[in-house]
């Protein structure tokens, strides 16, 4: 019986050692685990860690004390380290928006001193322009200087200035203070044309017109002449009217060249005013008018047309649009054989 005894004993002291050696095993490498990524910051694993080892000793008070302080301690750090992080955050971010004001401080001085830049180079573009323009026309103390037109002329088109690229261009065709050279007019006509310079519009569609300096071509006459003609250039006007009138780079259309033969004349252009007088006489695109015609051949020929002052002679004389006076008659006609009109002189010499 007592040999029973001990054996029972023994056994139950075998499972008692057994299970607390279990626990252990379990507590031990636990919570040299959970101290182990407490160590490299890993504070929410080493917290479940910690909460693992105390239930390794639910029955021991002392494992459990040990692992609730060490996650005191471990919960502690994490704290730390979170208000840490968070100050190194806004200490970051602190920095980057004073790196960002400064940033923003020299972007808002460089577009500063480019403007400033761009403004003086501004004023010596159109200083050296102004200046050209005074020795072309002889103005503002400059002697009429083609040579120094060209000089300034060309500073300022270098950096784009239409209207030094119209002017240089025009020397060009004119071989003024340059040797005459179409191809080099149609170069800056076009640079100032593709900036909306009005006349070098229609400079360059006159070009394309009549072959000079560019290969001819009627419909690209046509585009620069209407070009310009839509921005009010009278000239341009009249030639786009004329185009219309002869069908050159357009189907022909005597109410469309009437239109713009119209437009011109209104702004006082002679030519358009002694063709719009025509079109009234012959009922080209209008319905004839006697009256009208001579009233636009009047506007011309007060202008010295020689074409409008010969018309008008012819209207005195034929009585179209005025009483008969063949004294008007030969006033016009003198007026136009005066400047070598050759069909003026005949019919000056047919009233003698």
């Amino acid at each position: 019986m007592n040999r029973v005894l001990r054996f029972c004993f023994f056994c139950a002291l075998l499972v008692v050692c057994g299970t607390v050696m279990a626990q252990d095993d379990c507590f031990n490498p636990t919570m040299a685990e959970a101290r182990k990524q407490e160590a490299k910051g890993n504070y929410d694993r080493a917290l479940q860690l910690y909460k693992e080892a105390q239930g390794c000793f639910d029955s021991r008070e002392s494992g459990k004390a040990a692992a609730k302080k060490a996650a005191a301690v471990c919960r502690e750090k994490k704290e730390a380290a979170a208000r840490k992080a968070e100050e190194e955050r806004r200490r970051k971010a602190e920095a980057e928006r004073k790196a960002e004001e400064e940033r923003r401080r020299k972007a808002e001085a460089e577009r500063k001193r480019k403007e400033e830049q761009a403004e003086a180079e501004r004023k010596s573009i159109e200083e050296w322009y102004n200046t050209g323009e005074n020795y072309y026309w002889g103005r503002n103390g400059k002697s009429i200087d083609y040579s120094q037109a060209v000089y300034y002329a060309r500073k300022a088109a270098e950096k784009g200035h239409s209207g030094a690229q119209f002017r240089l261009g025009y020397c060009y065709d004119e071989g003024q203070g340059v040797s005459q050279d179409y191809s080099q007019a149609v170069y800056w006509y076009r640079k100032s044309a593709e900036q909306g310079y009005t006349t070098a519009q229609c400079n360059l569609g006159y070009c394309y017109e009549n072959g000079q300096g560019v290969s001819q071509d009627y419909s690209q006459a046509v585009y620069w002449y209407r070009k310009s003609a839509e921005q009010g250039n009278a000239t341009a006007q009249f030639n786009l009217g004329y185009c219309y009138k002869k069908g050159q780079g357009v189907s022909q259309d005597y109410s469309q060249a009437v239109y713009w033969y119209r437009k011109s004349a209104e702004q006082g252009d002679a030519n358009a005013q002694n063709n719009l007088g025509v079109c009234y006489e012959l009922g080209n695109g209008v319905t004839k008018d006697y009256s009208q015609a001579v009233y636009w051949y009047r506007k011309s020929a007060e202008q010295g047309n020689a074409i409008a002052q010969n018309n008008l002679g012819l209207c005195y004389e034929y009585e179209k649009g005025v009483t008969k006076d063949i004294q008007q008659a030969k006033y016009w006609y003198g007026k136009a054989a005066a400047q070598g009109n050759e069909n003026a002189k005949k019919n000056l010499e047919r009233l003698k």
